[in-house]
């Protein structure tokens, strides 16, 4: 069966609107199968080697790109016929030689300038492309959209494969025909629910699971040596999820971790009494109430959960509780005392006045603490994204066990996979650290340049470092009071022969905004009036080398202002090749809550070794700073 009759078999029966995305290098045939279907769709996405023909019947110049009189007049007559169906990349990735190591510039379609080669869509056509295929009912695609093979012009390809698995997941029906595009689909984990063509016959792709095992950690104390029969357990964890408007949870990453620990309990004859915490609430506040997770936290179990609506007066739903059944508390921060921090103080109180409330929720915090213990026979802290903050739950409460309170399979994982990486890990030994800014990372870049090979430094803390070097940084993010500290942390590599890595060139927008106007500059040359917002090509390939020749690596930070779509390409890059280490063997933990929302984002979460659920717990760990949460178990000092 030819592309022809290919494509109009999968658009029999076809639901509206029907979005068609075609692309690869043969022109000729795509422009045939365009003609033979622009009737019967309502849009079709042009890229590829598509680009320049119809680019240059435009009236735009497209460089050295590759086209002939032939295909521009074809695609003169396509645009005067369907000229309201076809949608043009708006900017384009241009090089001066259509090889991976070449001059990489990032332009408007209309603006390429001579001697460049069209090697992928741009960023904001991204987006376009993106609202075109999750807007339809139908979406069917053939092609890649860039020079796939070729590392830097990837970009396109994955993006698009990213919408069509977001729109896939909500109801889109995605038919994809055509060896590169189904590989290329295939090796980013996102054809679930996806139809591929398989000779005559469209092929449902099943969906990729994640298996949780119920199987613990065997290292070191855990919960494995203690008989939970007959015994009610007072549970600290961090179910600390988000939710949406309409309370739906967006990430039960948190939830599912906590699973195998409740189970064992469970198992073993126990009943569970359940601490958590859910955002900052200053008081009672239904949009912070932890009834809202109830079900799905039965769902994971599958036990069904009850619910205590107020943490201090459970005492008899507590008592009640059999073998094998788990009681919920509501939000322990409804209450000060969880925090142990004073509220409702008027913005000109006194220090006589806040020393006083300070003291009162002091005091009111231990019968908080004497409550709560009063439910369980034994104490088990399970939240590691807690444990460094000396709270009633997670701290004060452990000294009603002191020789009943232990550590749950997620903190024993936690910190099993960071000692691994600090102290155990295979060299070369890789950190990644980013983020914005860096006064609240000085600690942890510290700590790790004594314990690693490779140090590769993105996001906004770079600037300091490049202004410290004395780059032009423009208007980028830098904190000028931290510049010593920047030279000083680069003297420390000098000593300690630690490989510092610090970005060559970068995005730069006009505003920070997702439709600022973009350019690509020399990272120790950014203009006037513009900032780094992303990466440039040059650094993700350096970086990309540094990364896959790694056999341990920690990553936490984003590289570049990832939330905004078009500034998400070196964060994704650098994603992609922890991934890929981790392929070739290496150990990979990704921590911090943007690192970890970067991964799910891009739907790569489940290809690395180790994700961690911890925030500041996970810093203060690595920094060597004492974790009152861990204190409080190891230790009768309380």
């Amino acid at each position: 069966m030819d592309k022809h009759n290919n494509l109009k078999m999968m658009l029999q029966n076809a639901e509206h609107p029907i979005t068609v995305l075609l692309g690869g290098d043969k022109i000729k045939e795509q422009m045939e199968a365009i003609e033979s279907i622009a009737s019967g769709v309502d849009t079709i996405l042009v890229a590829g080697a598509l680009v320049a023909p119809f680019a240059k019947a435009s009236g735009m110049n497209v460089g050295n790109s590759k086209t002939c009189d032939e295909c521009v007049a074809r695609a003169k007559e396509i645009l005067a016929k369907y000229a309201a169906k076809i949608c043009l990349p708006v900017d384009c990735y241009v090089a001066d030689k259509p090889e991976n190591d070449s001059n990489i510039e990032h332009v408007k379609l209309d603006e390429i300038p001579d001697g460049r080669f069209i090697m992928d869509i741009g960023v904001k056509t991204v987006d376009i492309f993106a609202e075109k295929i999750e807007g339809a009912k139908t979406f069917i695609w053939n092609g890649t959209l860039g020079h796939l093979e070729m590392p830097h012009f990837a970009y396109g390809t994955y993006k698009t494969a990213l919408a069509a698995a977001r729109g896939t997941a909500n109801g889109l029906k995605t038919m994809v025909d055509g060896d590169d595009t189904k590989a290329a689909i295939l090796r980013y984990g996102l054809e679930g629910g996806m139809f591929f063509l398989e000779g005559e016959k469209l092929v449902e792709k099943a969906k990729r699971k994640v298996v949780h095992t119920d199987e613990a950690p065997k290292d070191g104390y855990t919960i494995d040596k203690y008989n939970f029969n007959g015994k009610k357990v007072l549970l600290r964890v961090d179910f600390n999820v988000p939710l949406d408007e309409n309370f739906n949870i967006t990430d039960d990453t948190r939830i599912v971790c906590e699973v195998p620990t409740i189970k064992k309990i469970l198992k073993d004859g126990g009943a569970v009494i359940i601490m958590s915490h859910l955002g900052r609430p200053k008081k009672v506040d239904n949009k912070f109430s932890l009834k809202h997770i109830v079900k799905h936290v039965s769902e994971c179990l599958g036990v069904q959960v009850q619910f205590a609506d107020d943490c201090q007066k459970a005492q008899a739903q507590a008592a009640a509780l059999k073998p094998g059944e788990v009681l919920l508390l509501e939000n322990l921060r409804f209450y000060a005392e969880e925090e142990g921090k004073p509220r409702g103080l008027a913005d000109d109180a006194t220090d006589e006045e806040k020393k006083a409330a300070k003291a009162a929720v002091k005091e009111s915090q231990k019968e908080f603490v004497k409550t709560l213990a009063s439910y369980g026979d034994c104490y088990v802290n399970d939240a590691f994204g807690t444990a460094h903050r000396a709270h009633a739950s997670t701290y004060y409460v452990a000294k009603y066990f002191p020789k009943d309170k232990m550590l749950g399979y997620l903190v024993e994982n936690e910190v099993n996979n960071i000692n691994k990486v600090l102290t155990t890990g295979e060299k070369p030994v890789t950190a990644i650290v980013g983020g914005s800014k860096i006064s609240t990372k000085i600690d942890i870049i510290k700590s790790l340049i004594t314990k690693v090979d490779n140090l590769i430094v993105g996001g906004g803390i770079s600037y300091t470092f490049i202004k410290a070097m004395g780059g032009n940084i423009g208007r980028s993010l830098a904190e000028d009071d931290c510049i010593p500290i920047a030279n000083e942390i680069l003297d420390m590599a000098k000593k300690l022969n630690v490989n510092l890595y610090l970005p060559v060139d970068c995005m730069i927008g006009d505003k920070f905004d997702n439709e600022a106007n973009i350019h690509m500059a020399d990272v120790r040359n950014v203009p006037d009036g513009w900032e780094g917002m992303d990466m440039g090509v040059k650094t993700i390939q350096r970086y990309t080398e540094v990364i896959e020749n790694s056999k341990t690596i920690l990553w936490n930070g984003p590289m570049g202002v990832f939330e905004m779509e078009h500034f998400s390409n070196g964060t994704m890059k650098v994603a992609l090749a922890v991934c890929r280490a981790t392929e070739l063997g290496a150990f990979t933990l990704v921590g911090g809550g943007d690192s970890i929302a970067a991964l799910n984002k891009f739907n790569l979460s489940e290809k690395i070794s180790y994700a961690s659920t911890a925030g500041g717990a996970l810093l203060e760990y690595i920094e060597g700073k004492e974790l009152p949460g861990l204190k409080a178990i190891s230790s009768d000092e309380i």
